[in-house]
């Protein structure tokens, strides 16, 4: 079994889908993990991978503050329990890294101020050093004006509410600025301790190829898990 599930993730990795791929399921986490990771969303999104956080990991982990002039800061947010999860569209390759993480007692809400002020910290930093780069390479900046969502600054934080789940999101507008991670999605779960980080990625075989498509998969994304969250709460 597992050599099978090996071949499995390495089928999944390489191809994006799988004829001998194990199926997962989400419903049979532990409580109160149960209703955090959806099985599909939006547009055929896929859950193809669960794992455990580790049994021996510290109960907490370190967020940096990165800055060019400063020294790095580290905070911490406590992470009582967790889980990561896969996510791919069918003939594609990962789309979301999903990071599901359920704070200690007592430290939700100050786990959650460290969160979103480094999301916005670390989106604001990037803004500054795209602007400072491009405004040395026009170039650059008549390439990236080819490319960029119109009428959006190269990066920005987006928060808002979707069926009564509130998030927060770091998106660059240009597909390849700066990372494969074009977006950043925080989701908080209040009553369950629990924070859903998601990672967006680019892909070498991508389900899109315009930065407005991207944001409408996005959007979809966001709109989705956050209704799954929403019926489960």
């Amino acid at each position: 079994m597992g050599i099978q599930k090996t071949i499995a993730a390495l089928c999944i990795w390489l191809l994006g889908q799988c004829v001998g791929a194990q199926p997962l399921y989400p419903q049979a986490l532990p409580s109160p993990f149960q209703g955090t990771v959806p099985q599909n969303l939006a547009g055929g999104l896929t859950l193809v991978s669960l794992e455990k956080r580790c049994q021996d990991c510290v109960p907490w982990r370190e967020i940096a503050f990165q800055s060019l002039t400063e020294p790095v800061r580290k905070e911490t947010v406590s992470v009582q329990d967790g889980y990561r999860a896969m996510y791919l569209f069918p003939g594609s390759q990962y789309f979301a890294n999903v990071k599901v993480e359920r704070s200690a007692a007592g430290q939700f809400e100050a786990d959650r101020d460290v969160i979103e002020r480094a999301l916005r910290h670390e989106c604001q930093r990037k803004l500054i050093n795209v602007e400072e780069f491009v405004a040395q390479k026009p170039a650059v900046r008549e390439k990236l004006e080819s490319i960029r969502m119109p009428g959006r600054p190269y990066l920005e934080v987006e928060q808002g509410e979707a069926h009564g789940i509130e998030y927060l999101a770091c998106t660059e507008n240009a597909i390849g600025l700066i990372s494969s991670t074009i977006s950043q999605v925080q989701l908080f779960i209040p009553a369950k301790r629990i924070t859903v980080t998601a990672y967006l990625l680019k892909q070498q075989k991508m389900h899109f190829t315009t930065i407005q498509q991207f944001r409408e998969l996005r959007d979809a994304f966001i709109n989705s898990y956050a209704a799954f969250l929403g019926a489960k709460d």
